[in-house]
């Protein structure tokens, strides 16, 4: 079974703020999404455990400011939007269960208030993100090394050597493991 995609929900809350010469700008905000991620290293395009593992964001959410400060204009104190948010990203798997990534998002906002600074469009806005990530554990029912949800051959005998997808390794390709062969 290979992952192409997958769907999750995220929260965040940050800083948002400018300043130029007319105004500053800066505020709180939560962010509310439900995004699809499309990963590359999905068995077709790269390497299930490519070292390296691209992947594309689209989603749609709410983004929430408050305690809103500006030095000219007056802003709303709090106000929600729908939100697009559309990203890349990069993960570095480190070893077995790190890994480091790297992900750009361009949010379009649908409302030109959040800043009070209208300029006839909707208000967008680029996050940027740096993170690690650890799985906690994935089980191994026959301890080949190969987690069960990609295992397509789940009861291998101890110390066979396996293919990622966790079968018997067959090299010579004559329908018999290594482990077989004579």
């Amino acid at each position: 079974t290979r992952k192409e995609s997958s769907a999750a929900s995220d929260v965040y809350k940050r800083q948002l703020g400018y300043s130029n010469n007319e105004n500053n700008f800066k505020g709180s905000a939560l962010d509310y999404s439900l995004n699809l991620k499309y990963k590359f290293n999905n068995g077709y395009i790269l390497k299930e455990k490519a070292m390296f593992a691209p992947y594309i964001l689209a989603g749609a959410g709410v983004l929430h400011t408050f305690d809103i400060e500006t030095k000219y204009l007056q802003a709303p104190a709090n106000l929600t939007a729908f939100d697009i948010p559309l990203a890349i990203g990069v993960t570095a798997n480190v070893k077995e269960g790190v890994s480091i990534f790297g992900q750009v998002a361009y949010h379009v906002n649908f409302t030109d208030k959040y800043d009070a600074y209208d300029q006839g469009g909707n208000d967008s806005y680029l996050h940027y993100q740096l993170g690690l990530t650890f799985t906690i554990a994935k089980k191994d029912t026959d301890k080949d090394g190969v987690p069960d949800d990609i295992d397509q051959c789940p009861n291998t005998r101890p110390n066979v050597k396996v293919t990622e997808t966790g079968c018997d390794l067959d090299t010579d390709g004559d329908g018999i493991s290594d482990y077989d062969d004579a």
